[in-house]
Order: structure tokens, then sequence, then C-alpha cells
């Protein structure tokens, strides 16, 4: 990619065609073969079952692997929770008797 060097506003009034950056023909076709992998790597994956459908929640995305597992850790912290509420009334309990 041939890019020109930044010119000052006097500069771009002289000449402004110049201060385009220029890419050449070769690099266009690489970007375009990357393009055309990268298609073709996302075509395979969905024809073969390899995706995973995701669902949008605010600002994230989560699969529903990736949900199950948020859910699981979240259920498991909220019981953490409960259990160590339990523990505490029990021993108040047991320190008023």
């Amino acid at each position: 990619m041939n890019i020109e060097p930044v010119r000052t506003q006097n500069q771009n009034a002289q000449s402004p065609a110049k201060d385009t950056v220029r890419m050449d023909s070769a690099e266009n076709e690489s970007y375009a073969d990357i393009l055309h992998k990268a298609s073709a790597e996302i075509a395979e994956k969905v024809i073969s079952g390899k995706t995973q459908q995701s669902f949008q929640f605010g600002a994230q995305s989560f699969t529903l692997k990736e949900w199950d597992k948020l859910i699981t850790r979240t259920d498991d912290s909220i019981n953490d929770v409960k259990d160590a509420i339990k523990e505490r009334e029990d021993q108040q309990k047991k320190k008023e008797n």
C-alpha cells in the first residue's frame, strides 16, 4: 500500500487529489483472497454444524453453551450464599440458646 506523506493545509489547496491513500492491485487481490478464505471457512463450519446459535442479551452475545455455563455458575454462587446465610443463622440460634 502506497501512502503519501501528510500535507499541510496550504499544500492541500494546491493539489487536493494527491492526499488520497492508494493501494496496489496486488494488495487488493490479497485482501480479496483473505476475505474469500474467511468466508469459505465460515461456510464450511455452518455446513458441518460446528457453529452454535448465539443470542444477544444487552451488550453481550452468548451461545447456548456459554449461557448454560453462566447460569450454572450464577446458580452455584446463589446456593453458596444461601448456605452461608443458613449457617450463620444456625450459629446465631446456638448462641441464643
